[in-house]
């Protein structure tokens, strides 16, 4: 009985050498394996760096290319080049640009020119001619807007004030111009139209004074929508240059006045502490005494 069991347990320990030698050969197979999947087929990897998250035209978009083994996570060697396209919204390529690779590096620009690139979406595209055998899932790409020259674009800061005049609600619009360049837009003629919605309320052309300040009122029809008022003010020399400016109102009777007593209700002849929140018409809290 006792030479059965010495004899299985030789027998147990052999197959078990046995199955570790198998297993130890399957592995070192598959990584043989994937080695010269590697060899024959080397993806690689592409990110490119911009210098600014937005442009303008006439900006200089600065890029830094960085080319990497897909496998191994280090500096590329297979390729020397990588080709850059800039393409518009209908996808026509407009710019394309070769850009030297060294040790997994490349840098290189575009100059916005205004006259070849005009304000609207694009997308950077890049790649080697590596990356082309794998498809469009390696090529990098990158959507942004490009706008019109900064000098143009304006900024407006608003204040309204809501009073009775006549028994109407009127409505009184502070407005101050300013350029992106921090220059007044003084003495600037102006198309203005006020909107209830995509109804018109009031149109008219205005001229801001040499401090870029508008003063605009208007009463307010009975039934106007709470979050649908906006005024919207144009260039009369670029229709295409224009902005939307949202138009809050809240007036006083159409305050919702909540009373909160602590606990949840109030007791008669029984002290107690009473909470209370004022809300306008535009969703927002307002200051109330009494």
């Amino acid at each position: 009985m006792i030479y059965k069991r010495i004899l299985l347990f030789f027998l147990v320990l052999i197959s078990g050498l046995s199955a570790r030698s198998q297993t130890s050969s399957g592995i070192q197979s598959i990584i043989a394996s994937m080695d010269t999947l590697r060899s024959r087929m080397p993806a690689e990897k592409l990110y490119i760096q911009f210098d600014k998250p937005y442009y303008s035209t006439g900006d200089t978009l600065r890029m830094k290319a960085y080319l990497f083994d897909a496998a191994l996570f280090k500096a590329s060697d297979k390729s020397g080049i990588i080709y850059v396209e800039l393409a518009n919204d209908t996808n026509k390529v407009l710019f394309r640009r070769m850009l030297p690779v060294g040790y997994g590096l490349g840098t290189g620009n575009i100059i916005l020119n205004k006259d070849d690139i005009p304000e609207g979406s694009y997308t950077i595209r890049a790649y080697t001619n590596l990356m082309r055998n794998f498809g469009e899932d390696l090529v990098f790409k990158k959507n942004f807007y490009i706008s019109g020259s900064t000098a143009q674009n304006w900024v407006v800061n608003s204040g309204t004030t809501l009073s009775k005049q006549s028994g109407k609600d009127n409505l009184r619009l502070a407005l101050q111009f300013n350029q992106l360049n921090k220059q007044v837009l003084g003495l600037h003629e102006l198309d203005l139209r006020v909107l209830d919605g995509k109804r018109v309320l009031q149109r008219d052309k205005v001229k801001t004074d040499v401090e870029g300040k508008l003063d605009v009122n208007f009463n307010l029809p009975e039934k106007v929508g709470i979050n649908t008022l906006s005024m919207v003010v144009a260039d009369p020399k670029d229709a295409s240059h224009k902005m939307t400016i949202p138009v809050p109102v809240s007036r006083d009777e159409n305050i919702d006045l909540q009373f909160m007593p602590e606990g949840g209700n109030m007791v008669a002849g029984i002290a107690s502490v009473v909470g209370f929140k004022a809300i306008g018409e535009d969703g927002k809290g307002v200051e109330i005494s009494g």
